[in-house]
């Protein structure tokens, strides 16, 4: 993963309805809000990673593992095929137990969308 410098980022289905729900939310509350969609996922990004980013840590690393680059690493550094196969097993054994504890939501691909508010 490259590192953001700042730009756009393309949100999934359900993230852009979320933020949407949020941001009508705020606007119900008060009319006098200044605040974009883009400044409003700024902020919920901050706010994230203040107070619940170490406790989510691990979680994220599970959902975000790219396995298939896990593995083409393993075929280039492995010394020997049992040593391939006694990582790939060990691999295989620790994504069973995280599997198990997540729901079976499928992972949507970002797409672009357009907010509510930048229309």
């Amino acid at each position: 993963m490259k590192a953001l410098k700042s730009g756009r980022i393309s949100l999934d289905e359900k993230a852009v309805e979320v933020i949407n729900q949020i941001f009508r939310a705020l606007k119900e509350e008060s009319s006098y809000l200044k605040v974009s969609p883009s400044k409003l996922v700024s902020q919920i990004v901050c706010c994230f990673e203040e107070k619940y980013f170490e406790r989510e840590k691990k979680e994220l690393l599970s959902r975000l593992f790219d396995k298939r680059g896990y593995i083409k690493h393993l075929l280039q550094t492995a010394d020997s095929p049992e040593e391939l196969v006694a990582r790939v097993a060990e691999l295989h054994g620790k994504r069973d137990k995280s599997s198990k504890k997540r729901s079976s939501k499928s992972s949507e691909k970002p797409q672009s969308h357009i907010l509510e508010g930048n229309k």
